[in-house]
């Protein structure tokens, strides 16, 4: 998937979807995420994480599953 190509929700089919980013956030991220544009997924990761989530219905998904 190309970094520009917008990706689309596998349950709705919504384009409303944000990166979900861990790890410890700066202020920056933390901006990002009052602005809406990432949502902020902890700080605790595992293999097997989601990396989108649809803002319109609220699935969490990874990048393979979405439309893009």
């Amino acid at each position: 998937m190309e970094r520009n190509q917008k990706q689309t929700c596998p349950s709705c089919n919504s384009s409303n979807v944000v990166p979900i980013i861990y790890g410890m956030p700066g202020s920056d991220l933390e901006e990002q995420e009052q602005r809406g544009e990432v949502i902020l997924g902890g700080c605790v990761v595992t293999d097997n994480d989601p990396d989108l989530c649809c803002k319109d219905c609220g699935r969490e998904f990874h990048k393979e599953e979405g439309r893009g």
